[in-house]
């Protein structure tokens, strides 16, 4: 999966029922996407954007090129932007400690090291094992890909991998013909967008970052919730 900025509780589904997890940042970047913001509530109506801007993102670049413009500005506007649940949130204290934790134990200024330490924190927090790889740095020979959903199956023939386990709404993408071809099972995960109560004078929105999430739940009654929803279906039956 590419590397996204705090992505909504699914992607967090996903890594829970995987043995290995690997960040795509071979691919191109692609400007304006979940790689680098998402969403939390608005203090007045609606939803807003905390971002973690880049420099110079760009279509022709890489993933793994992409650096952050200015980190610790950064950091303070993310905070600053979150404060307005400071007094209603039960776990506001520990969602910003997530923030700030991805952004100190980041390995370097790349979005890649950011969003990994991001993931790895929230993981953490969540209980959840993350056993991840950046594919750059795998030595895989990734040329001549046709396709969007052949890189999935690329990797994880060469990681030598039996069963490919890929999140539901990206159903389109994959040929499940090339990976029987190939011996590797292919498998989607579909979970519901996870419904909780907020307080006043929020109003709830589904399929926010997972920032808004942790700051109205505990941790423990989240993974639950990723354990207890989550189903593993058949290509097959999401296109029937």
């Amino acid at each position: 999966m590419q590397p996204y900025f705090f992505p909504h509780v699914a992607h967090f589904a996903l890594i829970d029922h995987v043995d290995r997890w690997v960040i795509m940042d071979v691919t191109q970047y692609t400007p304006k996407t979940w790689m680098n913001r998402n969403r939390v509530l608005h203090p007045s109506e609606g939803f807003m954007y905390v971002t973690a801007p880049v420099q110079g993102g760009s279509l022709h670049k890489r993933t793994r090129e992409i650096v952050l413009h200015d980190p610790e500005a950064a950091l303070r506007s993310i905070t600053g932007k979150l404060q307005h649940y400071r007094r209603v949130a039960p776990h506001f204290w520990q969602v910003v400690g997530l923030v700030e934790r991805a952004f100190s134990e980041r390995s370097d200024n790349s979005l890649v090291a950011l969003n990994a330490a991001a993931l790895r924190v929230t993981c953490e927090y969540l209980s959840i094992d993350f056993n991840f790889a950046i594919c750059s740095e795998l030595g895989l020979d990734l040329s001549g890909i046709e396709h969007a959903g052949q890189w999935s199956l690329r990797i994880s023939q060469q990681l030598g991998v039996t069963e490919y386990l890929g999140p539901v709404r990206g159903a389109a993408l994959y040929r499940p013909a090339e990976f029987e071809a190939a011996g590797v099972r292919l498998r989607l995960l579909d979970l519901a967008p996870m419904t909780y109560r907020v307080a006043a004078p929020f109003t709830f929105i589904p399929s926010l970052s997972v920032l808004d999430v942790l700051m109205w739940n505990d941790p423990k009654d989240v993974t639950a919730y990723i354990r207890d929803q989550s189903h593993i279906v058949r290509p097959e039956d999401v296109r029937a």
